[in-house]
């Protein structure tokens, strides 16, 4: 991770008022490196879960050592239940298979719940 992001994601967590923040283009990063602090700390100033940032969190798991990070990224995202889209996402390949299956867990976990639309449309249709 680049020192001047890691010093923005200190900023973030240590600050009191976060007006002066680019809060979408700080939680896109957060997203990509798997900052699940810096994601919990912004997820109250957005409004709905960009599919890119999703992706992201779901493409950029395969850095060694780091897969719980972006697990926990994911599994925030999906419960802020913010998240407009989920069924375009991508897992990639190159990930690991540990982290592919816990993804994919995730991500069913939340189109099938009993709240969401996939689980209505069964249910009424």
């Amino acid at each position: 991770m680049y020192a001047a992001t890691q010093m923005i994601f200190t900023q973030v967590l240590n600050a009191s008022n976060l007006d002066d923040i680019d809060k979408e283009y700080v939680f896109d990063r957060a997203c990509y490196w798997g900052q699940y602090e810096v994601v919990g700390r912004l997820l109250p100033f957005i409004d709905t879960i960009n599919v890119k940032w999703l992706q992201s969190a779901c493409s950029t798991g395969n850095l060694e050592g780091w897969d719980d990070r972006f697990l926990k990224t994911i599994k925030l995202l999906l419960d802020s239940g913010k998240c407009v889209d989920v069924d375009n996402i991508h897992i990639e390949k190159e990930i690991s298979s540990d982290f592919q299956e816990k993804t994919k867990m995730l991500l069913d976990e939340y189109r099938f719940r009993l709240d969401g639309p996939r689980y209505n449309e069964n249910i009424i249709g």
